[in-house]
């Protein structure tokens, strides 16, 4: 008897832990996604048309952001790969419609395919990254399996 109580109190407990952690998993994920940050305020408080370069690019500058982070992650069964390379292709089509080259950083580092895309887009105009931030949101809108970050550490770089 003594025994089953003790099992009945674990299993409770280890219920109840699990639970938990669950809920404080899903309360921070939502907390990230929901609050805006002053810079995306001081974007969307801008005139149409109007692109004010401090809400742009205003934490790239520092020396571990990117501009802009896209992330091919996989839950199984690979990432989402012909997106992927419509991604990169879209890197050189911006490249070569606005005459400029521009570095971006790619990582492979899972074994299904996982890659993340680094840019920092130092060699554009702020009106230009935000052109190329906007047209990689439209790009990738229906895309599988991808998370698209600004102004953040690039999450799997490689350390040199």
């Amino acid at each position: 008897m003594q025994l089953k109580n003790h099992l009945i109190s674990f299993l409770f407990i280890f219920l109840v832990s699990i639970a938990s952690c669950k809920n404080h998993k899903d309360a921070t994920k939502t907390a990230e996604s929901t609050s805006p940050s002053e810079n995306e305020a001081k974007a969307q408080s801008a005139p149409q048309g109007v692109v004010d370069s401090a809400a742009v690019l205003p934490d790239s500058l520092k020396a571990d952001n990117y501009r802009l982070i896209v992330v091919f992650f996989s839950i199984g069964m690979g990432t989402d790969g012909p997106n992927l390379l419509k991604f990169e292709e879209s890197i050189g089509e911006y490249s070569k419609e606005i005459g400029k080259n521009f570095d971006y950083e790619r990582t492979n580092w899972g074994r299904e395919g996982e890659t993340d895309f680094c840019l920092r887009l130092n060699e554009l105009s702020s009106s230009q990254q935000a052109e190329f931030v906007a047209r990689t949101r439209e790009l990738l809108k229906t895309a599988k399996w991808v998370n698209i970050y600004e102004n953040k550490p690039c999450q799997h770089k490689r350390k040199r």
